[in-house]
This record gives structure tokens, C-alpha cells and sequence, in this order.
């Protein structure tokens, strides 16, 4: 898997994943890097498959997008590069090590294309398969990231999707109980202080 992502392609997939899958985010602090970055690059994935519905204006013209995100994964089989879009640029690597497969990403097309014009909800997909990432390729970020998981989950029990800022401190302060390791080097969970998760 390759290790370093253009300034762009991290931000860009920052930003979207943030944006759009913001609790499987939050989990995903308590991953170490790459790994991390490889989580934000597939809740990206599914930001830009959410953002179709609202850039066209008739159903046709979304089927043609979703076709297009289908069609762009096929394009990166073997050794073919992909199109030049920051989040297919993300994905790639993935594909390429074995990370998540096409047919989880094409899975994730379905999904969108089966419920336009709504939205199909997919936080719980998206920690399926952050689940499965961790635990075959970064073992050792686990317990973190299910301990992050399950202290979001009993925020949101608690209190919908309010408190937002409470439930960053309550994420910053896990952190300090659940370091990342990562190839010998001992990191802890960035939060910025001002983020802001939006809610619809």
C-alpha cells in the first residue's frame, strides 16, 4: 500500500469523509497511518457517490454518474491508472494491496443507485468495513478504535446528534488511553478543537 498521498488527495478525502460519514471519522482517529488516511479515502468513495443527488437534476443523470464511479474502478484494473479525480487517486492504492476489494466499492455504487433520491445511510457499512481493514491489516489499532466506536455510539443513544463538541472532548481524552502504534512510533489522536461535524 502506498504510504504517502499528495497533499491534495488528503485533504480532499479529509474533508468529504468528515463531511459525510463523520461518526466512522471519529472512530477512525484510533487508526494509525496509512491506514487512517485509507479509511478516509473510502467514506470519500461514498461522499462523492452522496453528492450526486444533489448536483443533478433528473434521475437519469444521476444513474449516469453512479455508472461513471462504477466504470472508473473497472478502468484500475492491473496496473491502469486512474482517472484523474483526488478520490479515485485515493482508492487506488487500496485496490491495489488488497485493502477493499471492487466489488465492496461497487457495492457502495449500489447502494446509492437502489435508494436515489434518499440517501442510503451507510455509517453502518462504512465501520463494517473499517472493522474488517483494521483487524486484518492493523491488529494492534483495534481496541481503539472499538473503544472510539462504542463511546459514539452511546453519545449518539444519549443524545441524537447534538453535543457534538462534548463528543470531541470525550474522543480527544480516549485518545490519551489508546496511543497509535504505528512501525515503532507512538502517536496519539489529532483533534482540532474547532471541527466542526455538520448534521443534516
Amino acid at each position: 500500500m502506498r504510504e504517502k498521498k499528495t497533499l491534495a488527495e488528503v485533504n480532499h478525502c479529509n474533508d468529504m469523509a468528515r463531511a459525510v460519514h463523520p461518526d466512522p471519522y471519529l472512530a477512525s482517529l484510533f487508526v494509525a497511518r496509512p491506514y487512517r488516511e485509507g479509511l478516509h479515502a473510502i467514506f470519500a468513495f461514498s461522499g462523492e457517490l452522496a453528492h450526486v443527488r444533489q448536483a443533478v437534476s433528473e434521475e437519469i443523470l444521476a444513474h449516469i454518474r453512479y455508472a461513471w464511479w462504477e466504470e472508473s474502478l473497472d478502468l484500475m484494473k492491473g496496473d491502469h491508472s486512474p482517472r484523474a479525480q483526488p478520490t479515485l487517486e485515493a482508492v487506488a492504492p487500496l485496490l491495489a494491496a488488497g485493502v477493499i476489494t471492487r466489488d465492496e466499492l461497487v457495492a457502495i455504487v449500489d447502494a446509492y443507485r437502489n435508494a436515489y433520491p434518499k440517501l442510503p445511510g451507510l455509517d453502518g457499512a462504512m465501520f463494517t468495513l473499517s472493522e474488517k481493514i483494521v483487524r486484518a491489516h492493523l491488529p494492534q489499532s483495534l481496541a481503539g478504535w472499538q473503544k472510539g466506536r462504542e463511546t459514539i455510539k452511546k453519545h449518539r443513544e444519549k443524545h441524537g446528534n447534538g453535543r457534538n463538541q462534548w463528543l470531541l472532548w470525550k474522543i480527544l481524552f480516549l485518545g490519551l488511553r489508546f496511543p497509535l502504534y504505528d512501525t515503532g512510533r507512538v502517536e496519539y489522536p489529532v483533534i482540532d478543537r474547532d471541527i466542526d461535524i455538520p448534521i443534516d
